[in-house]
């Protein structure tokens, strides 16, 4: 019979520092945003410590950030995605995921421009919107709300962006904010 065997205590470690007893889900305080690793050993009854195992992460606090919002009318803008397309245009400050609506002056959801299409890289996005509601009608409504809602890599929420498009007959005027 052997009754030193069995593990009393599961123990970690954050970056080197001091070993701390596990007993379930932790937060963690006091780190900085970046890569980290979390070391990971067992203790046994007659105190053998085990060989420890070590896993990195990478703790990201900092929300995404959408800015320069603009709607480029058209025939304005030859780039893609379309000439005959309203080109909404962003920029965000690292890898997101986007979900780029239109809504009315009510708040209702005209039409859902993109989601779900994958991480976005750093940097300016455009998505072509056809003039054309969600159940593919024409929107003849004067003006409209261009959001974007954004999610980095890890799932921060960014802010979402907010513009107000008016369409008048010729050009499309355009004036973002941040809520």
């Amino acid at each position: 019979l052997d009754i030193g065997s069995g593990i009393q205590r599961n123990e970690y470690r954050i970056d080197g520092g001091t070993w701390v007893p596990y007993t379930g889900p932790f937060a963690v305080h006091g780190v900085f945003e970046g890569a980290h690793v979390i070391d990971a050993r067992s203790v046994d009854r007659v105190m053998n410590i085990g060989s420890f195992e070590s896993r990195s992460i990478f703790l990201d606090t900092e929300p995404p950030v959408a800015y320069d919002l603009r709607a480029d009318p058209p025939g304005i803008d030859p780039r893609p995605p379309a000439n005959e397309s309203t080109v909404l245009r962003f920029k965000v400050s690292e890898p997101i995921l986007a979900t780029v609506r239109l809504r009315d002056l009510g708040g209702q959801v005209v039409k859902t421009v993109a989601s779900n299409v994958g991480l976005l890289p750093a940097g300016e996005h455009s998505f072509g919107w056809d003039g054309r509601d969600k159940d593919g009608k024409p929107y003849n409504c004067c003006s409209a709300i261009f959001s974007v809602e954004i999610l980095d890599a890890v799932g921060n929420r960014g802010r979402d962006a907010f513009g107000f498009m008016e369409f008048p007959s010729v050009r499309t005027s355009f004036v973002w904010c941040l809520l």
